[in-house]
């Protein structure tokens, strides 16, 4: 297997009358011995980036959650791990209103086992302030996450309760400590899972994924 290492690359774009190219401003790549992948990136309120993934290079064992804080030219200025013996992965990552950080995705480490959905709220550091999972004995994976105007959080995934026979979108709103508020499942008698979230004005939610 080849290795895989984290990459990102920021374009600058410069409309011209002649059409020009946009320019690489610079690349950077991340990584150990093993395999990393970047799944998230959000630009943070000092100008630096936030990254979010996996690392088998680092961590507990397994695939563990990789978090990168880089300055505004990609160099690392702090990284963390979070997760147990198995496979650990984050989908996403964000700045909060308050500063730190949240990330989401699955974990089975921890929970009820078979996947579950993972939500860890960290400082501005990458120290963890609390994770919260969310599942059953099903799979549950959650694929993207949002804070939202009452500084709770908004989560949306897959639960899989028939063995890969039939997927629903789950959509599941906690308060701003990770605390359940409610949960929604859509779909029908096949494949549906969710892939983005966001509120609307009217403080409903717009989803995005797809449906078999």
């Amino acid at each position: 297997m080849s290795l895989l290492k984290i990459f990102i690359m920021i374009f600058i774009f410069v409309i011209t009358i002649s059409g020009q190219v946009p320019d690489t401003l610079w690349t950077k790549t991340y990584g150990g011995g093993g395999s990393e992948v970047g799944y998230s990136v959000d630009q943070t309120n000092d100008g630096g980036f936030i990254l979010a993934g996996f690392s088998d290079s680092f961590g507990s064992g397994g695939y563990d959650v990789w978090l990168i804080k880089t300055d505004e030219w990609g160099d690392t200025v702090w990284t963390k791990t979070y997760g147990g013996l198995l496979n650990d992965v984050a989908f996403t990552v964000h700045q909060t209103i308050e500063g730190g950080y949240i990330l989401s995705g699955l974990t089975d480490s921890f929970g009820n086992g078979n996947g579950d959905f993972w939500l860890l709220r960290t400082d501005e550091n990458g120290d963890t302030l609390w994770s919260k999972t969310y599942g059953t004995t099903a799979r549950e994976w959650c694929r993207y996450s949002n804070q939202t105007s009452d500084s709770g959080f908004i989560l949306i995934g897959l639960i899989d309760s028939l063995n890969f026979i039939n997927w629903d979108l789950l959509l599941l709103k906690t308060d701003k400590n990770g605390n359940t508020v409610w949960t929604k499942t859509y779909g029908g008698e096949h494949f549906e899972s969710g892939f983005g979230i966001e509120q609307t004005s009217d403080c409903g939610y717009i989803l995005v994924g797809f449906t078999n």
